[in-house]
């Protein structure tokens, strides 16, 4: 788990969060720096909306793993905040044993 600063936004990234720790009205961003927010989260199933150029809204929906694997939680800082650094550390040794 660490945070990387794309487009001067701090995102959360190496890891898959637990659900309980995708909220509505998050913030999101992708690769690119394009961010969108949670509008509603239940059960394995997000649903987000972004606005673009011209003004317009949109909402889509994705399972909350292929969510994960495209957008990454924009942080206030480069702070991982305590709640996620007590997820287990099964991501972490997971990268450790990668480079074995």
């Amino acid at each position: 788990m660490r945070v990387e600063i794309v487009n001067g936004l701090y995102l959360l990234c190496g890891c898959t969060l637990d659900r309980r720790h995708i909220k509505v009205g998050q913030k999101w961003a992708d690769a690119s720096g394009r961010t969108i927010v949670t509008v509603m989260s239940e059960g394995e199933w997000i649903d987000y909306k972004w606005t673009n150029g011209d003004g317009f809204t949109f909402v889509h929906t994705k399972d909350q793993f292929s969510f994960q694997c495209r957008y990454f939680m924009v942080l206030p800082s480069d702070e991982i905040p305590a709640e996620y650094n007590a997820m287990p550390a099964r991501i972490d040794r997971a990268m450790e044993n990668s480079n074995e």
